[in-house]
């Protein structure tokens, strides 16, 4: 949890290993630190505690990543991940999510619906770019994909701009701008850098005297706040649950609504009710509130047993719109062009919010025209690469999930097949509930 002088976004990395992500983020975190004296000194050190090159700020992202290949481990009061921050004067960005680590594959579709910002570094040079943009690159696809699950602010690092020319740079924009104009009408800034030389990451500089836009920092600054969630009733979906010392400590993240010491909560599936006895923040920053955006560990009652909390488990207030577990959901999705053949009776892994359940596909309703929404045939038999469908689910296992349009975290999801790890996303139209309150 941070300051509430700051707004806490979640960011997501994308961009090919030639693309320069470490060197452009690690860059980005040198500069902020050169305002401080003392935060520059302690980067230094922790690059030699870490045996890094304290000159080359790459050494940042790069240990974050490795420390991503193991799941976070808890052992008595130690926490031994530590999430990555950019801090700004506006904002606070944690990282949650890279390409190029072996998990990213496997967690991008299940982190997705929790990203509020996306920064996709691309080269500006002469074949790399290109292989960026073409079909069979998985980046394209990744940031398709995190347009369709809500991600609404995107930023495009054009990076080794150095030797290049505005035309170049114009070119860019252009063959991206096409490709995220299919699907989205948000707005997307383009910002060109060199990451090594660190031109316009903070300051702008003469070799650049052709660019009128932000600077890479500013571009971070300028990220607008989200509509505020407060007002709507909680929802915090559990991320892990450990021990600490003698308490039980769930951990997750506040979705819509406020989490206050002392506040009567329900947690399904299983309808377990109990009281927020003490926040146990993970990430700094003592407080009394969590609010919509907060990452935040609680203590519960003694009464709670570890093995009653899992993560995928939501938190909610009773008599107030309480979550209930689903029977069954309708949902709008759309298959990758690699998709498995889906048909009645498939199950499939569905990843929403941090609940990853298998659910048996029991009719498909409509087959949909992807370009202006008609309906093209009633209940078809057959669905593959490429289309959009309403189907109708059934979950195998308790879990809860909410209709999109009432709360959009936990109604948007992604859907893994059989044999391909991604077959396609899904926005949720309705939800069938247990009638228990």
């Amino acid at each position: 949890m941070v300051s509430k002088n700051n707004t806490d976004l979640n960011l997501i990395i994308l961009g090919s290993s030639e693309a320069g992500k470490a060197t452009t983020i690690g860059n980005l975190l040198y500069k902020i630190a050169e305002e401080s004296d003392s935060s520059l000194e302690k980067l230094h050190q922790q690059a030699k505690d870490y045996e890094k090159n304290p000159e080359d700020p790459a050494w940042i992202l790069d240990n974050f990543k490795e420390e991503l290949e193991t799941e976070p481990n808890y052992e008595g009061e130690e926490v031994k991940y530590t999430p990555l921050k950019i801090t700004t004067t506006k904002n606070q960005f944690n990282i949650t999510e890279v390409s190029g680590h072996r998990l990213f594959i496997q967690n991008l579709i299940s982190k997705l619906p929790t990203i509020d910002v996306a920064l996709l570094v691309v080269s500006a040079k002469a074949g790399e770019f290109e292989a960026t943009i073409n079909d069979n690159e998985l980046i394209s696809q990744h940031a398709l994909l995190a347009f369709s699950l809500g991600v609404k602010n995107f930023i495009v690092a054009v990076n080794k701009i150095d030797g290049e020319t505005q035309t170049r740079f114009e070119e860019i924009q252009e063959a991206i701008s096409q490709r995220l104009s299919k699907i989205t009408n948000a707005q997307v800034i383009f910002v060109p850098i060199s990451a090594r030389i660190g031109d316009n990451i903070s300051v702008k500089t003469e070799a650049l005297g052709w660019y009128k836009g932000p600077t890479l920092l500013e571009a971070f600054e300028g990220i607008p706040q989200a509509q505020s969630l407060k007002e709507k009733p909680l929802r915090l979906t559990l991320q892990d649950v450990f021990n600490l010392s003698d308490k039980i400590v769930p951990s997750g993240r506040v979705e819509s609504g406020i989490l206050k010491i002392g506040n009567e909560i329900c947690i399904v599936p299983g309808n377990i009710k109990t009281k927020v006895d003490s926040f146990e923040t993970l990430q700094g920053g003592i407080t009394d509130e969590a609010v919509a955006g907060d990452t935040m560990g609680f203590t519960v009652e003694k009464h709670i047993k570890i093995q009653d909390l899992k993560r995928g488990y939501v938190c909610g207030e009773p008599g107030n719109d309480a979550p209930r577990e689903a029977l069954s959901f309708e949902a709008f999705v759309y298959f990758t062009q690699d998709s498995e053949k889906i048909q009645k009776g498939t199950s499939i892994t569905v990843d929403c919010h941090t609940a990853h359940i298998v659910c048996e596909v029991v009719e498909i309703k409509e087959k949909i025209n992807k370009n202006d929404g008609s309906v093209v045939e009633k209940n078809p038999e057959l669905l593959g690469a490429g289309d959009s469908a309403l189907i109708k689910f059934v979950p195998k296992s308790p879990v809860c999930v909410e209709a999109f349009n009432e709360y959009s975290a936990l109604g948007r999801f992604g859907m893994r097949g059989q044999k391909t790890q991604n077959i396609g996303i899904g926005l949720i139209k309705s939800v069938e509930k247990t009638t228990r309150k």
